[in-house]
């Protein structure tokens, strides 16, 4: 599931190498929220974060938050 868009703003520090915006000045850029579910599983989990986000990101650093759901059903 993606959220809608959004806005973010970012200042690039002088060790980072930003793919947009300049060192020292601040930068709004469009974004969004992705959420998924996974099996829980270590291994897997690290794999997407890994191969599947870090390198498809654009941010040096992207923002990745990791939460476990208990779901219930009342029927099955």
């Amino acid at each position: 599931m993606a959220s809608n868009d959004g806005i973010e703003q970012f200042v690039p520090s002088k060790n980072s190498m930003p793919t947009e915006g300049d060192i020292g000045e601040r930068k709004q850029v469009t974004s969004f929220k992705l959420e998924f579910s996974i099996p829980r599983d270590k291994h897997l989990l690290l794999k997407v974060i890994e191969e599947g986000i870090y390198p498809n990101h654009p941010w040096d650093e992207p923002v990745v938050q990791v939460t476990e759901a208990f779901e219930t059903r009342k029927h099955g």
